[in-house]
């Protein structure tokens, strides 16, 4: 078998000099067997595969990584707190923060192992790495993961979006209306309907008038390139931030009560909280995407660990203040508990109006996001090409949302697929392509002029991958106690929480 050089890596990632004809749609295959082969893809020109151009700052970069990590898993945290006690979450917390840091660091650093990418100048997604450094059978498992996690991402910010915003029509109008899927009849809200799990809709499958708004307001963006959708994130992640500090300042205002989140429960209790974390530190994937559309001279190190940190700040004062200030049960989270919490009047008008845009600002900015990322790896692999693309990455994960809005399967599915697939996808599969792509360095080392990234600068390969090593270790652990925990849970249910089980002058209408 021939070894990859620099020219054929050049090749894969910018698709030079080869065809573009239509009858040219066969998938490209790449062999191994002990060494890196290339049979290179089909080229397609950037209009024509729909990839951006390298023109995302640094501002831009950092509010992708923030947006990313704040998705809908966050509206959680305040009840994982409570059920579990504050040691597990906010030591998980820690712990995540350096695990995602250094894998998303140690994935770019695999991106620049790839010769003649040393500097990014071509463009190497998950799928393309995978396909360079995996035998054919673990690149395809590589890309069934990837499509599940980013699918279960994006499913579960489309679930939560939709029924805040039919939430929101219902108590600003006492209305709304679904239409039931089983009987093709439509089915109307009025003033005293009721809560069914986490939603308003009885459990059937529906689509809803808030479900159609979401999807009007995501959809179109996903067709654009992720440097067309970065003027979004900036927005959204300014929004976030206001929106985090009124959340804080009216907890705070409306007083505070730290007995209700003792330091920790018990097992049972614990459940949820690992699928939780996991799930919402979950963005590695989306990483070599940013990169390959980021503007030169911009710090990639900087821009993974301050996202991270302040992403994790966030996660901390919205647990605690959120888990000091109310009661959760089973069944609702901190958006349903603000608007119905009626202390401090002088908060009311700005408690509904962040409650009421959260879901716009961090969650269906996320959406057309991750459905970019589907299009750009499959795209890039050669599984299809772009109509395709938009199909399963745009379409596909609106029509599999459908089952879950109603009913509680939606928080089963996070832990699942945070534990099983989330997991390994973005903490382990990192990891080993970074030790892998170490043995292609070797074989090509890049020019002694260039300045090449380092996840770790100023420590050598062999130090760096005995620490790929030990994050490895750490994150299977994890998954393999989530998963045991979670399963405890269903055996042994955790004690509800002793608090206010409602909030006082609760004067719904």
């Amino acid at each position: 078998m021939e070894r990859l050089d620099v020219d054929e890596s050049s090749a894969l990632l910018t698709n030079k000099g080869l065809t573009t004809d239509e009858d040219d749609q066969t998938p490209p295959v790449l062999s191994y067997s002990g060494s890196v082969v290339v049979n290179a893809p089909p080229v397609h020109t950037n209009a024509e595969v729909g990839f951006g151009e390298k023109d995302i700052s640094f501002f831009g970069g950092f509010s992708l990584l923030v947006m990313n990590m704040t998705g809908p898993a966050m509206m959680n945290i305040p009840a994982i707190f409570q059920a579990a006690g504050w040691f597990t979450p906010v030591l998980l917390i820690v712990i995540m923060t350096v695990l995602s840091s250094f894998a998303c660091t140690f994935l770019v650093e695999a991106m620049s192992n790839v010769p003649g990418n040393e500097r990014f100048e071509g463009r190497a997604e998950v799928a393309t790495l995978a396909k360079l450094f995996f035998p054919p059978w673990a690149y395809w498992l590589t890309q069934a993961l990837l499509f599940i996690s980013l699918q279960a991402n994006n499913i579960a910010a489309i679930v939560v979006s939709a029924q805040v915003m039919d939430e929101t029509l219902y108590n600003i109008f006492h209305w709304d209306i679904a239409l039931d899927l089983t009987t093709f009849k439509f089915v109307e809200l009025h003033r005293g309907a009721v809560m069914h799990g986490n939603s308003l809709f009885p459990e059937t499958y529906i689509i809803s008038l808030g479900f159609l708004i979401i999807l009007a307001l995501s959809i179109p963006l996903g067709y654009f390139n992720l440097d067309d959708n970065i003027i979004v994130q900036e927005i959204c992640f300014v929004s976030l931030c206001v929106i985090c500090i009124e959340w804080v300042i009216a907890f705070s205002v409306s007083g505070l009560t730290p007995s209700m989140t003792p330091v920790y429960t018990n097992v049972a209790g614990q459940g949820q909280v690992i699928g939780t974390i996991i799930f919402n530190y979950a963005f590695a994937m989306c990483i070599p995407s940013w990169v390959n559309e980021m503007k030169s001279g911009i710090s990639i190190n900087k821009s993974i660990w301050w996202s991270n940190v302040l992403s994790s700040v966030m996660f901390f004062a919205i647990g605690l203040f959120g888990a000091w200030f109310a009661c959760y049960s089973v069944t609702n989270d901190i958006l349903e508990i603000i608007p119905n919490w009626n202390k401090n009047a002088g908060m009311q008008l700005p408690n509904l109006i962040t409650v009421y845009s959260f879901p716009l600002v961090s969650l269906v900015s996320g959406i057309p996001v991750l459905s970019i990322i589907i299009r750009y790896n499959l795209v890039k692999s050669g599984i299809c090409r772009k109509k395709w693309a938009n199909v399963w990455g745009v379409i596909l994960p609106w029509v599999i949302s459908v089952p879950f809005y109603t009913g509680t399967s939606f928080s089963t599915m996070i832990n699942w697929v945070s534990l099983l697939v989330n997991g390994p996808i973005n903490f382990i599969i990192p990891m080993l392509l970074y030790i892998i792509s170490l043995k292609t360095k070797e074989r090509n080392p890049p020019a002694k002029e260039l300045e090449v990234f380092r996840a770790i600068p100023m420590w050598r390969d062999r130090r760096s991958r005995k620490t790929a090593i030990a994050m490895i270790a750490s994150s299977a652990f994890l998954s393999i106690l989530g998963i045991i925990v979670y399963s405890i849970q269903f055996a042994d249910p955790p004690n509800p929480p002793v608090c206010r089980l409602s909030p006082p002058n609760n004067n719904n209408n």
